[in-house]
């Protein structure tokens, strides 16, 4: 592991750990001693973020079903949560600033708001799924458009994290060729490798 991950991580594991502790759940951004050490505990996946700055312990409420149902209010009818906002439902971590929610062509298009990211994109029905009341791209799906649509280095980080929590990766690239016309496709598949080969073996 190099210097600077390994420090990384005994940083917020001593957070964690620490005596008297220096924040009890649920975490916020103050609570644990500022941002770097929040942005620590999201990247190594210790805290999954529910609200901006406020957070539970991963993997203590932190469910698919509960983070989908904290974005319910927030979701307009007739649209699918996708991206990086469906990663986030599958896997926890960082929650994205907006909610991605995607409608088909020629269907209901959400009015824009401040909080939404708002696309169109065509998709087969076995590619969505409930998840908490409301609709949510599957985690293939899902791995498919963050290898599409996120910044390189975000991409990465999420691809890797979907990785962890069971996506085969390797098999999304097979279903990438299925979709004919996919918006550049080359960089999507080459990112899902490079996120695969980084990902441990299950």
């Amino acid at each position: 592991m190099p210097a600077s991950a390994a420090s990384r991580s005994a940083t917020s594991f001593s957070v964690l750990v620490a005596t008297p502790p220096r924040a009890a759940p649920p975490y916020t951004t103050e609570g644990v001693g500022g941002r770097t050490t929040w942005e620590a505990l999201l990247r190594d996946g210790l805290v999954d973020e529910v609200h901006a700055g406020f957070g539970v312990l991963a993997g203590t409420l932190g469910s698919p079903q509960a983070r989908a149902r904290s974005l319910a209010t927030r979701v307009p009818r007739e649209v699918v949560v996708g991206r990086r906002s469906a990663a986030w439902v599958h896997t926890g971590g960082r929650r994205p600033d907006k909610v991605s929610v995607l409608y088909a062509p020629h269907g209901y298009r959400p009015r824009d708001a401040p909080h939404l990211e708002v696309a169109q994109a065509t998709m087969r029905t076995w590619e969505s799924q409930p998840v908490g009341g409301v609709q949510v791209t599957t985690p293939e799906r899902t791995a498919l458009d963050v290898a599409t649509w996120c910044e390189d280095d975000d991409a990465h980080t999420v691809l890797v994290r979907l990785a962890r929590h069971g996506v085969d990766l390797e098999e999304a690239v097979v279903r990438l060729t299925t979709h004919a016309h996919w918006r550049s496709a080359e960089r999507a598949r080459a990112r899902l490798l490079r996120a695969a080969g980084a990902a441990p073996a299950a």
